[in-house]
């Protein structure tokens, strides 16, 4: 989720722990809470495979880079996250 747009609809954070303080909260961005793409929207093949270095990775030298299957960094991301609601609960 976007941070601006979280906070604009009062989902964020600060908000909700101020009207439940034990609620357990977990947000997931594309490109993190802060810099300049901060409330950019993603989606993997963007925000995991192209920008982690993945895609420069699997590419051979002086070839075209391969299609990014999709999929990668939103599994990883998604399952590490419920990992760590699991240990807030």
């Amino acid at each position: 989720m976007r941070p601006q747009f979280l906070q604009r609809v009062g989902l964020d954070h600060a908000s909700l722990l101020a009207e439940h303080p034990r609620r357990v909260y977990a947000s997931l961005t594309a490109y993190g809470l802060d810099g300049p793409d901060c409330d950019a929207p993603g989606y993997d093949m963007a925000a995991f495979s192209g920008r982690s270095g993945i895609t420069d990775r699997a590419t051979p030298p002086g070839e075209a880079p391969p299609i990014s299957p999709g999929g990668i960094g939103d599994n990883v991301s998604t399952i590490t996250l419920v990992a760590g609601i699991m240990g807030g609960l």
